[in-house]
């Protein structure tokens, strides 16, 4: 069992979308990334058509911004081969004609990646993915950018974050933070506590959401955003939700989360609303995620006299996490259940990722 920790909590909105896949991308193949059709550019994945993969500094200047934003970023992969759409963001629609590999061989493109930025990364990884078919002795490239450790310049002296899908040039404050990132804090989410309850013919998944403190220094504040993305609008998210029960103790709150509720400033109100009939706000997943404010959810940790020092572990206060209303003749798998998670830490960079509900709960 982890340890609770007592904390304050206070409401604010924020959404994220991360592209996460079961193999890792230094190990697609084929098939691999015929699923990525259908999928858009997002924060972590980026595509490039063959014909624009020819070797020269005109692709070493292409790619330095597209590793630059990465490694600036949470890291990310570049797919070379991949025939899009013109929409924004562009979506894969199918693998194009491929590259020759012996016009423009891996060694060239590990070399383009690897002095396409400065200063140099440690870790990209390229490899070469044989095509069938019509595309038989032709390849696709997949270059993996990890995460870097301080601030990385494209060749035209310009240093670049991802922002969604687009490559943006860092403002002067991000880069400065960024060259500091190796010593800055960093921290990841886990569930833990996983169980499965069964009530009025519903599965109800009940966890706790964990803060990891990754890095080297202790960290005070935090500030979690959560959002849970399925195939099905029907099962919902609840979270944890703070209980007062005085007149002054709802007007204290209600200052931190008037706005977002859009209820005003009467006691009474408050007391109808939902956060006092527990145990939270439920998140909707889909299009209604993204269009009620009332179902996006972050949470303010402020820890009173004590820190979360590295590798320690702070468990979500107030109470358990819910996943409801899956029908007992279905499994959670089923609904293909990803949490996106971001945690914003002080003078730091901010951490993301995915968890795969349905992974994490063994039926």
């Amino acid at each position: 069992m982890y340890a609770r920790t007592d904390a304050t909590t206070s409401f604010l909105t924020c959404i994220l979308v991360v592209f996460r896949m079961k193999t890792h991308p230094s190990e697609w193949t084929e098939d691999d990334l015929r699923q990525l059709i259908g999928q858009p550019e997002s924060l972590t994945l980026e595509f490039i058509a063959s014909v624009l993969c020819l070797p020269g500094q005109g692709f070493t200047r292409l790619l330095g911004k597209e590793i630059s934003a990465f490694a600036n970023s949470e890291g990310g992969v570049i797919v070379l081969g991949i025939k899009e759409n013109r929409g924004r963001p562009r979506v894969a629609i199918d693998l194009d004609e491929g590259i020759d590999p012996e016009k423009f061989t891996l060694e060239q493109v590990q070399h383009s990646a690897d002095f396409s930025v400065r200063p140099l990364i440690n870790g990209i990884h390229c490899h070469a993915v044989p095509l069938s078919g019509s595309r038989a002795g032709r390849v696709a490239y997949v270059i993996v950018v990890p995460r870097g450790s301080t601030a990385y310049q494209a060749g035209n002296y310009v240093y670049y974050i991802r922002n969604s899908w687009r490559n943006d040039p860092a403002p002067n404050h991000l880069v400065q933070l960024l060259m500091s990132r190796a010593t800055a804090a960093t921290a990841a989410l886990e569930i833990g506590n996983c169980e499965i309850l069964t009530k009025d013919k519903y599965h109800q998944y009940r966890f706790d959401l964990v803060i990891v403190n990754t890095g080297k220094q202790s960290i005070e504040d935090v500030l979690l955003s959560v959002k849970l993305v399925m195939n099905s609008d029907e099962p919902q998210l609840w979270a944890p939700t703070m209980f007062v029960d005085s007149e002054d103790a709802i007007q204290d709150e209600l200052k931190s989360v008037e706005s977002m509720l859009e209820i005003g400033e009467n006691p009474d109100e408050y007391r109808r609303h939902e956060m006092l009939q527990g145990p939270g706000i439920p998140f909707q997943s889909g299009d209604e995620l993204r269009c009620s404010l009332r179902r996006i959810m972050q949470l303010l940790y402020q820890v009173d006299n004590r820190k979360i020092f590295p590798q320690d572990r702070l468990v979500f206060p107030g109470g358990k996490w819910l996943i409801e209303f899956v029908p007992q003749y279905l499994q959670l798998r089923q609904y293909q259940p990803k949490l996106h998670w971001t945690i914003y830490l002080d003078n730091a960079p901010p951490c993301s990722g995915v968890i795969d509900m349905g992974a994490a709960f063994l039926e």
